[in-house]
This record gives C-alpha cells, sequence and structure tokens, in this order.
C-alpha cells in the first residue's frame, strides 16, 4: 500500500477514535444528569430532597448508617423497634433532618415506624407546632398514624375510651374522635383539646362539639373562658351544638361552686345549659341544697326553667319530696315544677308501655306499687287494642303513635281510664277500667 493512503487510514482513525470518546463521555453527563434529575423530590415542607442514590452521588452518612443498621435485622419486632426509635432520635435532634430522612424512605412499614416515632418526639414540642407537622403529612393513613401517636403520647400512653364518644361525635371523622379522647376533666388536657379541635377539625359541628366538651373543664376555673369560645362560634346551629357537648361533659359537676361559676356566664341559653346540667346532677346528691340555689336567680322564666329542670330530676329518685318542695312555691313555680314532675313521675295507671311488633300498645312491666299492679287487672304482656275517650268512644290503638295513647292513659288524679285489654293467652279483649294515681319513685339513698 503507497505511503500516502496508510497516512489518511491512520488519520481517519485517530478521528474517529476521538470523536467515540467525546460522544461517550457526553452520553456519560446526560445520564448523570437525567439520574440526578429523577431522583429530587419534593417533602413535607416542600424542600427537595434525593430520593435515590447514584453511583455519581454518595449517599449520606446517616442514610448508609441507618439503612446498614436496619439491614442486618431480620423482619420483626427488633428491626421495627430500630427504626422506631431512630425517628425518635433525629427528630429529637434535627426535624428538618428527620422529615429529610422521612423522605428518602419507600418501604411502608419502614416509613410507618420511622413516622411513629418521629411522631413521639414531636408530641414533646409545643401543641400548635405539633399540629403544624401532622398537617404537614400528605398521605392520609401517614396522617392518621401521626395524629393517633400524638393524641397517645398526650394522654400519656392511656387508651381512649370508647365510652367517650357523645351526642353529634359517635360517629365522628378520625380527628375529632381523637381530639375528643384527650378529655379527662382536667384544664390541661382540655388546652390540648382545644387546640386540636382549632387546627385539625374541618367539620364544622364535630369542631363545635369537641370545642364545647372540652371548655366544660374551664367552667370553675374560667368561666370567662366558656363564653368566650361560645361567642367565637361562626352561627347559631354551631353554638347550638357546642352547648350541648358543654352540658354533657358538666352532667357530673354539682354544688355551690359549680353554681356560682354558671351564674358567671352572660344569661342565655348557654348559661341555661349549664345550670341545667348542674341541677341534674345536684338532685342526685343534695336536692335540698339545689333548690336552696334557686334563690339566686331572678324571678323570671331563668328561674322557671330552673325550677322545672330540677322538680323533673327530683321527683325520678324521691317523687312524694319533690312534690312537697312544689307545693311551698309561689303559683307560677308550682304550675311549672308539677308539669315537669308529671314527666318523669305522671299521673297514670303505672304502667311501662312499649310498642309490640304488630303495632299495638304493649304493657311491657307493671310498676311496683302502681294503679295495675294492685287492681290485678292487666298482667304484663297485654296488648292495649283501644282507649275509651271522654264521650265513652273506644278510640283504637292500632298502628297509632304511641305518645297518642300514653297522653289517653294519663291524666288526673283520682279519674278512672277505660280499655279493651288483650291478655297473653286471649283470644278476644276484655274492658277493664283502672283508676289514675300517682306514680311514685323512691332511689334508696347510697
Amino acid at each position: 500500500m503507497p505511503p500516502r493512503n496508510l497516512l489518511l487510514i491512520t488519520v481517519a482513525a485517530v478521528f474517529t477514535a476521538a470523536a467515540a470518546f467525546w460522544y461517550l463521555q457526553s452520553a456519560s453527563r446526560s445520564q448523570q444528569s437525567s439520574s440526578t434529575t429523577a431522583a429530587v423530590r419534593f417533602g413535607p415542607a416542600g424542600d427537595a430532597i434525593v430520593a435515590n442514590a447514584t453511583a455519581s452521588r454518595a449517599p449520606r452518612p446517616e442514610q448508609t448508617a441507618a439503612r446498614a443498621a436496619w439491614s442486618d435485622l431480620p423482619l420483626g419486632f427488633e428491626r421495627n423497634q430500630r427504626i422506631e426509635r431512630d425517628g425518635y432520635e433525629i427528630a429529637s435532634r434535627d426535624l428538618s433532618a428527620a422529615w429529610e430522612k422521612l423522605g428518602l424512605l419507600e418501604d411502608p412499614a419502614e416509613r410507618a415506624g420511622f413516622l411513629r416515632g418521629m411522631f413521639v418526639a414531636i408530641a414533646a414540642r409545643a401543641p400548635r407546632e405539633a399540629m403544624a407537622s401532622i398537617k404537614k403529612v400528605d398521605n392520609a393513613d401517614e396522617r392518621n398514624l401521626a395524629m393517633e401517636t400524638v393524641a397517645n403520647a398526650w394522654r400519656g400512653g392511656v387508651p381512649a375510651s370508647s365510652s367517650a364518644m357523645r351526642g353529634e361525635l359517635v360517629h365522628a371523622s378520625d380527628p375529632a374522635r381523637l381530639g375528643l379522647s384527650l378529655l379527662n376533666g382536667s384544664i390541661g388536657r382540655a388546652e390540648l383539646a382545644l387546640v386540636w379541635a382549632e387546627e385539625l377539625v374541618t367539620v364544622p359541628a364535630e369542631r363545635a362539639a369537641l370545642l364545647g366538651a372540652a371548655t366544660a373543664a374551664f367552667t370553675l376555673k374560667d368561666p370567662a373562658r366558656v363564653a368566650a369560645v361560645n361567642a367565637s362560634l361562626p352561627d347559631d346551629a354551631s353554638r347550638e351544638i357546642f352547648r350541648d357537648q358543654f352540658a354533657q361533659a358538666l352532667r357530673f359537676i354539682a354544688g355551690d361552686a359549680a353554681w356560682s361559676s354558671a351564674q358567671s356566664l352572660p344569661p342565655g341559653d348557654l348559661r341555661n345549659a349549664a345550670q341545667s346540667s348542674i341541677l341534674r346532677a345536684w338532685s342526685a346528691s343534695d336536692p335540698e341544697a339545689a333548690a336552696s340555689a334557686l334563690a339566686t336567680l331572678p324571678d323570671n322564666d331563668e328561674r322557671a326553667h330552673a325550677v322545672a329542670v330540677l322538680a323533673e330530676s327530683w321527683a325520678a329518685r324521691d317523687t312524694e319530696s319533690a312534690l312537697a318542695w312544689a307545693a311551698t312555691l309561689d303559683p307560677e313555680n308550682r304550675a311549672a315544677a308539677e308539669e315537669a314532675i308529671g314527666h318523669s313521675a305522671p299521673v297514670g295507671i303505672g304502667a311501662v308501655i312499649a310498642m309490640s311488633d304488630d303495632g299495638y300498645p304493649l304493657v311491657r312491666e307493671l310498676l311496683p306499687g302502681g294503679a295495675a299492679e294492685r287492681a290485678a287487672v292487666i298482667p304484663a304482656g297485654s296488648k292495649i287494642v283501644a282507649v275509651l275517650d271522654g264521650q265513652g268512644q273506644a278510640v283504637e290503638t292500632h298502628g297509632r303513635d304511641l305518645g297518642q295513647t300514653i297522653s289517653q292513659l294519663r291524666g288526673a288524679k283520682g279519674t278512672a281510664v277505660t280499655m279493651l285489654v288483650q291478655a297473653p293467652g286471649d283470644s278476644q279483649p276484655r274492658r277493664v277500667t283502672i283508676v289514675r294515681e300517682q306514680i311514685i319513685h323512691k332511689t334508696a339513698k347510697k
């Protein structure tokens, strides 16, 4: 081959090798850039974090150490404990580092364990800071886990009681349910529940209910706080729910101090709700003292309402004493008391009436010492087929509203009521008459 041709071939080979080397280097840089871009995602705080290590970028020391420590452990309790402890320790030292570490984890079990430990540490921070951290968690299941972890830590590890669920909160969402589980009657827990309601509970009715249950703890020491929370609610519906839960939470509080605190609330529905709850509790322990406390109320609708509440509650435990007290009142309040006594201890036949499966009023139970028991004409389990009205006409009861039938059975003391009653085993109803009497409740004192 001529020397000139050999020279041309050599130059071409060198040029081709140089071009290939440049292309490979360029491709490598492009691949590294693409890999790095794919490995960046945003964490809960909005900061960019590296999700996957690449050959061109070494993992951080704490990531390598943690994963190495976990990889040496078999699946099970010890491994879960180690991951949870790491979450707690990192969050205790540096919360930002904990968020970054959480973003590096992909296995759901590892994330759950780390997050649980992380939020045990977060629970020790200021309450609103803890709430802000919970709201950073985007995944719904992980957010529930964060909420449960904080609530459990704030309860001191005591399990939530299912019996705590009341009224509007019986079928509550997880945030409201966990917020209610914090309450134990102390002001400290009530403060936590208030923050919880304000920051995490988004359903207006549930927020109002939790606020009402929580503020009951402030009644004795800071009634102004109760009034302020009530006033902050946006509408009448929310305030009504708030009052209901507030009153339920007060149902075991009684005595002069509680009564004085209730008087510190502004006049209106909220104060009436507090007074009613206190009087119901007081009637069980010292109804005479409760009756004396009513003298502190002005002689108006508020007093009449309180008289009725006490009379009804007292009569359910000691009817004769409640009637004797009612007789000492002025005519207007006496009428209110006697009407209320009739709700819990009515004048009637002395029987518990329920609706049968086939649509008839059923005598489920005879009250001891009542008119029906002493007359011995209506055995338990009898169906009331009809009740005679004031003109002696039989009013059939089948399919009728039970309240209407019960109203016919009740009346003035000493008057008679006539019924058509079909006893168990009888093929036809028979006519019976019973003289109405005052039902007398008497609860043995403890």
